[in-house]
């Protein structure tokens, strides 16, 4: 597999200037789908995408593991018993 890692800057919080990153390459995703069931019968299906990972170069947490920021993005499904829908009019 290609190393694709590239350097950049990430804003880590609003309003603070953006601090040195590293890309980093995923090489592995078990993203698994979290359900719920609703009082009316509906049933949602949700799961986090990682999009971006980047380790914020010399930024350590309090165990002196690496800073990381993920880009991400919610996904969601929805299934819906007849009875819960608006009636057509």
């Amino acid at each position: 597999m290609a190393d694709i890692r590239r350097k950049g800057k990430i804003s880590i919080r609003p309003g603070e200037p953006p601090k040195d990153a590293e890309f980093m390459e995923v090489r592995r995703s078990d993203e698994k789908w979290n359900e719920y069931e609703l009082d009316d019968g509906a049933i949602l299906r949700v799961k986090l995408a990682a999009l971006e990972v980047w380790r914020i170069e010399n930024e350590y947490d309090k165990d002196n593991n690496p800073m990381y920021i993920m880009k991400s993005q919610n996904l969601m499904t929805v299934t819906v018993p007849e009875s819960a829908k608006r009636r057509s009019k």
